[in-house]
């Protein structure tokens, strides 16, 4: 009976080790997708994720090789490039409508700032960012007032995306590469002020692409303090300069071409 006993002990403990196994295995494959299905969806660039790797028990876990794609018609490889985000949260709440998140630690993101005729690569990702938060805000009134003041809480609470709410957000080592579009090398590379970010959902309810939007303008503030000359008022001098620029380039580069045809 002992023996017995003991074997059966022995098949529970290798099930449930092999449980918690197949849970930490399934886990990071499912963030890494929702990572990147969410974060394309978000700011309308390619968003990849080179690895997760999350523990179910104690509620920490980092992701490496974050990266944020260009919009269409930006020539760098990425807008941002985060090589390590370390994250600690509360795993109990990723059941229920929102996830805790105690803290996020953004290690070294490399941004490019990539100046072209229409705007930055970095304002059109923001743009697109609040675009559907606008659409999110303009989609829950719709559905509150069809469904009547009575169910317009629970109207406001969409199915579709979960809430957040992040603690601390910590911001270090910034690395801004300033590019031209049709230049082939940066023009100009500097290190933004570090960021630090409080309390995001706490006084109210905010959405994953609310959160994202917050960061984003937060990067984007601190990338117009750190580039020399780019205050709002300069530099949307200085981009009408660079779209002048870019016009006398390409029509001396037709002259050019016009003349070896002679």
């Amino acid at each position: 009976m002992k023996k017995i006993l003991g074997i059966s002990c022995l098949v529970l403990v290798l099930a449930v080790v092999g449980l918690g196994a197949y849970a930490i295995m399934s886990i990071n494959p499912l963030v890494k997708r929702s990572i990147e299905d969410y974060g394309t969806r978000f700011t309308g660039t390619a968003v990849t994720l080179d690895s997760s790797d999350i523990s179910i028990f104690d509620g920490r876990g980092s992701l490496k090789g974050f990266q944020i794609g260009n919009p269409a018609g930006y020539q760098s490889p990425h807008a941002i490039r985060i090589e390590s985000v370390d994250v600690s949260m509360d795993t109990k709440s990723v059941t229920t409508d929102t996830i805790v998140i105690h803290s996020l630690r953004i290690d070294r993101p490399q941004l490019t700032l990539e100046l072209s005729k229409k705007g930055t690569n970095i304002e059109e990702i923001r743009d697109h960012i609040a675009q559907r938060v606008r659409k999110h805000e303009a989609a829950q009134a719709a559905k509150a007032e069809k469904e009547g003041a009575a169910d317009e809480k629970k109207a406001d609470e969409p199915k579709e995306e979960k809430y957040v709410q992040i603690k601390d957000v910590d911001i270090i080592g910034t690395q801004v590469n300033v590019a031209l579009t049709g230049l082939r090398k940066n023009l100009v590379t500097v290190k933004a002020g570090d960021i630090h970010i409080m309390d995001i959902g706490t006084d109210r309810k905010v959405t994953m692409s609310e959160a994202a939007l917050i960061i984003v303008e937060a990067i984007n503030n601190s990338v117009v303090e750190s580039v020399p000359g780019l205050n709002k008022n300069s530099f949307e001098k200085g981009l009408d300069s660079v779209k002048e620029g870019l016009d006398e380039f390409g029509k001396g580069l037709q002259n050019f071409f016009n003349d070896l045809e002679k």
